[in-house]
């Protein structure tokens, strides 16, 4: 009988074995070990491969080589024991190699597992830095307001003078950055108007002029804004004729309490960005209005502060070592018209595909107006996430288990040859009986 090794598809069937495990290793190297480049990945990704493909190419290869060659009809119980003892073996050696293959994966995901929640960690962390952070950079906004709102407490009235001193004294650069100023607003009745700007010419203000439209009964007149150099497209301007503006004047009015716009462009802002008001009421001194109503006929006027949103937030990025993409929106986030901030100001936010970005939407409540502050993570978040240890325990999960499963067909091995060995001198012995009772001379 010929010899039934075919070497052609002893060699096909390995190149598939060999394909189907490297198609398997690309499949689920994204999810046990993201984000891995380079040599770390090949290293990787040799390891699995060898991992699966290893055991299977050694048993076939076993299998062809040591097939017998046996004449027609020789086969008999203890071939059929033999073969059946060999297939035993190969399927201790399996389950091995799967129980080492089963154990690596649930190390590998809880070892993932226990990393993500170290990443969800770090990343609200981060994210509680950030919030506070908003805050308190529109919390210095409304305490140089009220800085001024004591001034006005303790004088029956204030020059343009003494405002322009207030505000110099106050070092905005460094006390309030990211706020253009401060400045205080007028309601003033349209048939008064005459008399207000005669009035406020002859307070060191030759040049005042009113700015505004429509027909509203009254205004909201910006009467002082400091510093002038950098707000004069604003003196004058009256902050009624716009209904964002109004809205978040009148609200302060009603409510005494402070109050912040909506999305704006500011006047003397040459870049158009988003920007936003702060309102702060002032009523008489010795006053204590409980209803719109009182509120409105005991109205000294209302100071304000101007702010460009990027300039308010520079460097916000920074307090979580910029590993995050800061947008802030003014509502709705899903509406781009309502997009105050954003840390990356049009950047691509290149997130690699194996990562699975965080993100969190806190609101933000600022002035009665609730911002909504979007959080996601980046590149560099991810980046300072040591994951080494799924690359690692992957490699010695499969060399472990590439061990264990030869150790274990070894063993089996060893106790075949065993048996063989013992067959073989039970044959013997066997023989031996036979020739002495069928003979009749005497054996020595």
């Amino acid at each position: 009988m010929k010899n039934p090794f075919n070497p052609v598809r002893l060699f096909a069937e390995i190149i598939l074995i060999i394909g189907l495990s490297e198609t398997l290793v690309m499949l689920i190297l994204p999810t046990l070990v993201p984000g891995l480049t380079g040599m770390a990945e090949g290293l990787v990704d040799v390891s699995l491969l060898i991992f699966l493909a290893g055991p299977s190419v050694y048993w076939r290869c076993m299998t062809a080589l040591r097939r017998p060659l046996s004449p027609p009809g020789s086969a008999n119980r203890q071939d059929t024991q033999r073969r059946f003892s060999i297939r035993a073996a190969v399927g201790m050696t399996a389950a091995a190699q799967l129980i080492g293959v089963l154990a690596t994966v649930g190390l590998v995901l809880w070892l993932k597992h226990d990393l993500d929640q170290v990443s969800q960690f770090m990343f609200e962390r981060s994210a509680e830095r950030v919030e506070a952070e908003v805050k308190r950079r529109f919390n210095l906004s409304l305490a140089g307001l009220k800085g001024a709102r004591g001034v006005y407490a303790a004088s029956d009235f204030i020059s343009r003078r003494e405002f322009q001193n207030y505000v110099e004294a106050r070092e905005l650069a460094t006390d309030f950055p990211g706020i253009r100023g401060f400045g205080f607003i007028a309601r003033v009745q349209r048939d008064e108007l005459a008399r207000f700007v005669a009035k406020e010419r002859a307070d060191d203000a030759p040049e005042f002029e009113v700015h505004t439209q429509g027909n509203a009964a009254d205004l909201f007149v910006i009467k002082f804004i400091e510093p002038i150099v950098d707000n004069w497209a604003a003196f004058g301007l009256d902050l009624g004729q716009e209904a964002v503006r109004r809205e978040a004047v009148e609200r302060a009015m009603n409510s005494g309490d402070p109050a912040l716009s909506g999305r704006i462009v500011l006047v003397q802002d040459g870049q158009n960005s988003p920007g936003l008001l702060y309102v702060l009421p002032v009523y008489r001194r010795g006053s204590d209005p409980g209803t719109a109503s009182q509120r409105q006929n005991a109205l000294v006027g209302l100071l304000y502060s101007p702010m460009i949103v990027s300039e308010l937030f520079a460097g916000l990025a920074g307090v979580a070592d910029n590993a995050l993409h800061l947008k802030l929106f003014d509502g709705d986030v899903t509406q781009v018209g309502n997009l105050l901030y954003d840390s990356l100001a049009g950047a691509p936010d290149a997130t690699p595909s194996s990562q699975v970005p965080l993100s969190a939407v806190r609101p933000i409540t600022v002035g009665g107006r609730t911002l909504l502050l979007r959080m996601r993570s980046t590149p560099a978040f991810h980046a300072m996430q040591d994951r080494s240890s799924l690359a690692l325990a992957g490699v010695v999960g499969a060399l472990a288990s590439m061990l264990g499963a030869l150790t274990v067909w070894l063993l089996a091995v060893g106790r075949l040859r065993a048996q063989r060995l013992a067959e073989r001198m039970t044959n013997d012995l066997d023989r031996l009986a036979r020739v002495v009772q069928h003979t009749n001379n005497a054996v020595t």
